[in-house]
């Protein structure tokens, strides 16, 4: 119960992320172009230190092979996710299904037993 919590704040989170880049998108675009040179001499170190890194710490592995990990990753993780509902639905249908049957037992018990007259009581004379 506590992976379902997890799972659904971070998909939240992650969602929410989505939503504001993309609002924002227009504006760092603008400035992106606006401040072009500053990052042109700025992300070619950037972008040599991870490839040295990358190197370093995985070999020479090609991006296909990784983004295919990854995303094998994430299916296996969107399918436990899937089976984990599925599971938590079934427990509410049949949760509910015992409510339904308890209810129409008692409805049932209550129209076939004899219905008792009650005495009147005498006055006293």
């Amino acid at each position: 119960m506590s992976e379902l919590f997890i799972f659904i704040s971070m998909f939240a989170s992650l969602s929410g992320i989505v939503l504001i880049l993309r609002k924002r998108c227009p504006e760092l675009k603008k400035l992106r172009s606006s401040n072009k040179q500053l990052l042109s001499d700025f992300l070619p170190g950037i972008k040599e230190k991870l490839k040295k890194a990358f190197e370093h710490t995985f070999g020479s592995v090609s991006w296909q092979i990784v983004f295919q990990k990854i995303i094998s990753k994430i299916k296996i993780f969107a399918l436990k996710t899937e089976r984990k509902s599925d599971v938590l639905l079934g427990k509410i249908r049949k949760k509910t299904q015992e409510q339904q049957d308890n209810k129409e037992y008692w409805q049932k018990l209550s129209q076939s037993s004899p219905k008792v007259k009650k005495k009147k009581k005498k006055k006293p004379s």
